[in-house]
């Protein structure tokens, strides 16, 4: 799994950790977030206190990487804030991977 993004309170990346620790209880997978921003130290420190080692976090990257990196992943998680949180969760179409 995946994630770009600035780290931001309104990003909610927070909750993000929060359903991967639930999900990782019975996938094996890892958590990638991809971004900088005044949030990070906080979302450190959560994937700490879950005791969470494959969640993972890389410095922004140039937006001709990004796509690249996405390939990668299964799933990648991209949020809109609007008048509600709407988190999208999109498939990556592995060679495969059905």
């Amino acid at each position: 799994m995946i994630t770009v993004s600035r780290l931001i309170a309104q990003k909610n990346i927070d909750i993000v950790i929060r359903a991967f620790a639930e999900l990782r209880k019975q996938y094996n997978i890892s958590f990638t977030v991809v971004g900088g921003g005044p949030e990070m130290e906080n979302l450190v420190k959560l994937k700490d206190d879950l005791n969470l080692t494959d969640v993972h976090f890389t410095d922004a990257m140039p937006h001709e990487d990004i796509p690249e990196f996405i390939k990668i992943s299964i799933f990648s998680f991209w949020q809109v804030q609007m008048r509600l949180l709407d988190v999208f969760i999109s498939k990556q179409w592995l060679p495969g991977y059905l």
